[in-house]
């Protein structure tokens, strides 16, 4: 029996080749890969890789590496930031195209993990907020919450506050809504059939 999932000629399949090349930037699919014999190392080892991506972009933004004049410190986080969205949003994507795993499946697992991904997102561009000084937040210093503030405000609710966004600051917008559409459409087209 083949391991790829049924698909349909034409954007499905499409869809699909992307998806089986992406994976290969895809740590999660890497850690997939490795435990698939074993259920339960696998969904620690992906449990850990979750939190601690969280965390690290947690520690990336609020220690205040991004609030720096040397600019590739600044080009450096902002790869790193770039790298965690896109990853992210592989990993998510796909989930659609293969099939489920040997094992149980925990829906209140897979709905917390996909709760710290989306908190992964909104640090990432935080920090891209950061490191870009795209934000005028009207204030002479602001502090790295206000960037996660301003983030989190957008990736939830895509408002702008009252800070301003020049420049760069509006690609990163663009790009912060669109991977929020992303999130939630991948969200709705995987879960869409346990409802």
């Amino acid at each position: 029996m083949s391991n790829k999932p049924e698909t349909v000629p034409g954007i499905d399949s499409f869809a699909y080749y992307i998806a089986n090349a992406l994976q290969f930037i895809s740590v999660g699919a890497f850690i997939n890969k490795s435990y698939e014999s074993n259920a339960n190392k696998r969904m620690i080892a992906i449990d850990i890789y979750v939190v601690l991506k969280c965390a690290i972009a947690a520690i990336l933004l609020f220690t205040g590496l991004g609030m720096t004049d040397n600019l590739w410190q600044k080009i450096i986080l902002a790869a790193i930031a770039i790298y965690g969205v896109v990853e992210t949003l592989v990993a998510l994507f796909i989930k659609i195209f293969y099939p489920k795993p040997a094992g149980k499946i925990s829906y209140r697992r897979a709905s917390l993990l996909l709760l710290i991904n989306w908190l992964e997102i909104i640090l990432w561009f935080a920090i891209l907020y950061l490191v870009s000084s795209s934000v005028d937040f009207g204030q002479v210093s602001p502090q790295m919450f206000d960037y996660f503030y301003f983030s989190f405000l957008r990736g939830a609710t895509m408002d702008m506050d009252n800070a301003s966004v020049q420049g760069i600051g509006r690609i990163i917008s663009m790009m912060q809504v669109t991977a929020f559409v992303i999130f939630i459409t991948l969200f709705f087209s995987h879960n869409f059939g346990k409802l």
